[in-house]
């Protein structure tokens, strides 16, 4: 199915321990603000990170807000999902997602006092990718519905013992199909080095060819890199306005010619999500 979704080219990772980077990043651009209490944050800055967020979430900002929360099963979660039931983010990331059950776990945790609120789940555990079909397919029906997925590449990388992102691919290509088969977002994994961005727009432009919706990132520096590579290009947007156009002359056309190539009634939606893309 294709359909517009919204944009989430960008997903700045914040850590709430950090109170001035908690203050600029409204300024920064980013589709999607992931205020992060896991790790990022040092034990002993837990309490801290969550009386910062407090103040944080007080501010204005365009971008959709999210929290990273610390595993259900450790010491911190309990106290993470108070705040945010009181903040009211757009969602709830829950890190280290294996199966099911811990996505079932965290929304009875939440409880009834948010209905609204959506959950995200990290993608970096082996065993999350023999379970894909269930984490999304179960997920959609929790009361607090999974709605994207975020593929943790470093925890991934740290357990399997793959280094390079050219071996990580097929497995990212799994968690794309499945959000893709349930209409789910896609994220794609950080990228550390925030110095080399040629690289990393190299490895934008690689995520969006995948079918990544974007890519999570730890540094103010990416987000104009992502924010462009996972926009459609003026070619795509030229393509777009044709196709509608060509259909536009007759919306009972099954088929139509544009620039030598027939296209279908498929080609028209993909057309409008595209635009839609680029507003």
């Amino acid at each position: 199915m294709i359909q517009a979704m919204r944009r989430r080219r960008s997903a700045l990772f914040v850590p709430a321990a950090n109170a001035r980077a908690l203050e600029k990043a409204p300024s920064l651009g980013a589709d999607v603000l992931i205020f992060d209490l896991e790790d990022s944050v040092a034990p002993v800055q837990k309490a801290v990170a969550r009386a910062n967020l407090v103040k944080a979430f007080a501010g204005a900002t365009a971008a959709e807000k999210v929290i990273r929360i610390n595993g259900a099963d450790t010491e911190w979660a309990a106290e993470d999902l108070r705040l945010a039931a009181s903040l009211g983010p757009a969602a709830i990331l829950v890190p280290k997602v294996r199966q099911l059950e811990d996505l079932q776990r965290v929304s009875a945790m939440i409880g009834p006092s948010q209905p609204h609120m959506h959950l995200w789940a990290m993608i970096e555990e082996p065993m999350a990718f023999f379970h894909l079909p269930a984490i999304c397919g179960g997920g959609r029906e929790l009361p607090h519905p999974l709605a994207c997925l975020v593929v943790g590449s470093n925890d991934l990388g740290l357990q399997t013992g793959v280094s390079k992102r050219g071996f990580l691919v097929h497995w990212f290509m799994q968690a794309v199909l499945a959000a893709k088969a349930w209409d789910l977002g896609i994220l794609d994994g950080v990228r550390n080095d925030y110095v080399d961005l040629d690289a990393l727009r190299a490895e934008c432009e690689q995520g969006a060819d995948m079918g990544f919706d974007g890519k999570t990132l730890i540094h103010p520096s990416q987000v104009a890199i992502a924010n462009a590579a996972f926009s459609p290009s003026a070619q795509a947007i030229a393509w777009a306005n044709k196709v509608i156009a060509a259909f536009s002359a007759d919306m009972n056309q099954g088929v139509v010619a544009v620039d030598g190539v027939m296209v279908e009634q498929l080609h028209l939606a993909q057309a409008r999500r595209i635009l839609s893309m680029a507003i």
